[in-house]
């Protein structure tokens, strides 16, 4: 479901709100997005959502029964061992002791449990919760499910990962389907606005249907008009791409991609007041499919920001931000060119932006606490054939971009994330089973550099073309192995179509 989700995210907000509640007009001021174009926003009522009163209780009750629910399919149809839940094993788990690290594969550990957390936030979030009292649904849904939805022992990096990466795959989610949903018109136009909100957000879907929102219907006045509703910008690139690795002859490959960028508000914007009122989300699809189908997700929201300077056209301010990474690609001869995960991650930051003339210049740095992310590790000959570590550590973000009348765009960023994993396989014994075997991966550090820089030009203000790449400089240093080094890339050429 959350493929879906997250193709569906950019997409489907920008037809609606462009064709029902956005203004004519068209900015050409330079934007100040990665591969966006900033749309200028009518927010009448239209796309403004409904007020909401907090209902606490239903919250618990939509998380409780999102448990039970998940748990009743694995159990009574798929019939899966780690759902045979008895009270043994529940009383078992309230021991802080039997917590460990689990061994799941890498999308489900770094990409479906922070979605997985997403629905117990937006249970909150959809129930007049705000973004912090929001955040003990997720961690209280995600604690529910350790202990009571799994015969398995709790597990510490899924706590992590759906506990907080759930919060900015959620609050994304929440903003975007809230423009979407409204009480104010009838006919198929509501029905595929319903049905469209539910497919981004499920529960808040569901919270609409069990409070009568999904039926309502009230009086429209076109005429109210918040100007300081965030804006919305977002960009889809369809195009061929070319990756490997430099790890072996033969380690490339070609395909297809999709890639979608979202940009809401402005990092800048000195009326920027809540949680993620700005916020920029990509995400990128292998249309070849594989096991890596989801090529990468990539959240930046704001949590809090200060204006630093603000002098003619030069704005500088600084912020606290909430940072979301996961990179995969398919294997190629039982060869991973790339996997970098920044589940759990938060931080400090500066953005400095300036208009001059008919161009735009702009730099972002980001230095974050990551308390879980992944990466890539070259030996899988353990009792998993497990190719990946996951650690704590650091990351070092930077972002620089020059806009030219809205006719050639550039950036350039850097991601430097250094994680430590301080639990490998040799230490430990290696006789238990697998619900007591409690390991990161390959013990060590490791270094990961991401490179991406892009370059467009637009024909009109709707169609343009795009070069990206990508560059993962990796350097492992291993407690019981050779260290190693390794150079994935991944070249990306197309059209990119923005609303």
């Amino acid at each position: 479901m959350s493929l879906g989700v997250l193709l569906t995210i950019g997409i489907s907000t920008s037809i609606i709100c462009d064709s029902v509640s956005m203004s004519d007009s068209h900015t050409e001021k330079p934007t100040d997005s990665v591969n966006a174009i900033q749309i200028a926003e009518r927010t009448d009522s239209t796309c403004l959502p409904d007020s909401n009163v907090k209902n606490p209780w239903l919250a618990i009750s939509e998380v409780t029964g999102t448990n039970l629910s998940i748990l009743a399919v694995d159990h009574y149809l798929l019939n899966e061992n780690f759902a045979k839940v008895t009270w043994h094993t529940i009383g078992r788990n309230f021991s802080l002791s039997k917590w460990y690290w689990d061994s799941d594969i890498f999308r489900t550990n770094l990409m479906f449990h922070p979605y997985h957390g997403s629905l117990y936030y937006n249970a909150a979030r959809s129930n007049g919760m705000n973004f912090y009292t929001s955040i003990p649904f997720a961690a209280g849904g995600s604690l529910m499910w350790e202990i009571a939805g799994e015969s398995e022992q709790p597990s510490g990096n899924d706590f992590l990962a759906t506990s907080i990466g759930g919060i900015a795959i959620g609050e994304v989610t929440h903003r975007l389907s809230e423009r979407i949903w409204t009480n104010e018109i009838v006919g198929p136009e509501r029905f595929f606005r319903e049905i469209l909100g539910s497919v981004i957000n499920p529960m808040g879907g569901l919270t609409r249907l069990l409070s009568g929102k999904t039926f309502h219907v009230k009086n429209s006045h076109h005429d109210t008009v918040d100007k300081n509703k965030p804006t919305i910008e977002f960009s889809t690139f369809l195009g061929g791409r070319y990756y490997g690795t430099n790890q072996g002859k033969g380690l490339h490959k070609g395909g297809g991609t999709i890639n979608l960028d979202i940009v809401y508000g402005s990092p800048v914007a000195v009326d920027n007041r809540k949680p993620y009122d700005f916020f920029r989300a990509s995400v990128g699809f292998d249309t070849n499919g594989g096991e890596s189908f989801v090529t990468n997700l990539n959240i930046i929201g704001q949590i809090k920001n200060w204006i630093l300077k603000e002098r003619h056209s030069s704005v500088l301010s600084f912020g606290i931000y909430q940072n979301f990474d996961y990179y995969s690609v398919n294997v190629i001869k039982d060869k991973s060119p790339y996997k970098i995960s920044e589940a759990s991650s938060i931080g400090i930051g500066l953005a400095w932006y300036h208009d001059w003339s008919r161009m735009r210049l702009f730099e972002e740095m980001y230095l974050n606490g990551v308390l879980l992310g992944g990466s890539l590790s070259d030996y899988n000959n353990n009792r998993y054939a497990r190719d990946y570590s996951i650690g704590s550590g650091y990351s070092v973000k930077n972002l620089v971009g020059f806009d030219y009348n809205s006719i050639c765009h550039f950036r350039m960023s850097a991601d430097m994330k250094h994680l430590f994993s301080w639990k490998g396989y040799e230490d430990e014994d290696n006789t238990k089973d697998n619900i007591g075997y409690s390991v990161m991966g390959d013990r060590g550090n490791v270094v990961n550099l991401i490179l991406r820089p892009s370059f467009e030009i637009t024909f009109n203000k709707h169609w343009g073309i795009e070069w990206t790449a990508m560059y993962v400089l990796r350097n492992f240093h291993y407690k019981y192995h050779p260290n190693t080094s390794s150079i994935a890339y991944d070249y990306r050429i197309g059209v990119k179509y923005r609303l």
